[in-house]
């Protein structure tokens, strides 16, 4: 599928998405989570770092991972010297989870991962685990999900 189509069809999708009461609910978390303060910046600076607002045409051939990652980051941004990651002892802000992140994404490129590669991560649910996903997802990894529990012969197959 073609991302025009692709966007065409989450397009269509968005009114019946709008009117369901889960999204509702989600939105009214986010807001009472985050603060309606910090929600509309997360959202302009998602617009800014897209760069929609100069085009209709842009809007059109977008990338929905790279509104993902314009989202988050713009989250980061935000929030920034808030407490993000609590991981047994460690604290992180969102600031200091984004730099560990992009640093992690870059040794990942350093070691030679490139753009749709797999990288498998098996970790705890700790801070490395949520920096894993993340750095991979920047470099435009995809994350398949594994445990310790899978079979050797699992394991391959998923990855």
């Amino acid at each position: 599928m073609t991302e025009e189509r692709s966007l065409a069809n989450v397009l269509k999708a968005l009114p019946d998405l709008l009117r369901m009461e889960q999204t509702w609910g989600l939105l009214a978390t986010i807001i009472r989570q985050w603060g309606i303060e910090n929600v509309i910046p997360i959202l302009l600076g998602t617009v800014r770092k897209m760069g929609i607002i100069d085009s209709v045409t842009r809007l059109l051939n977008f990338k929905l991972d790279k509104l993902f990652a314009n989202l988050v980051v713009s989250t980061w941004d935000t929030l920034g010297d808030r407490e993000a990651i609590i991981s047994g002892d460690k604290r992180f802000t969102f600031k200091e989870y984004e730099e560990r992140v992009f640093r992690l994404g870059n040794g990942l490129q350093s070691l030679g991962l490139e753009y749709m590669d797999r990288v498998a991560i098996m970790l705890y649910n700790t801070n490395e685990h949520m920096e894993s996903m993340f750095g991979s997802w920047f470099i435009g990894c995809t994350t398949p999900d594994v445990n310790w529990h899978l079979s050797r012969d699992e394991l391959a197959t998923i990855i």
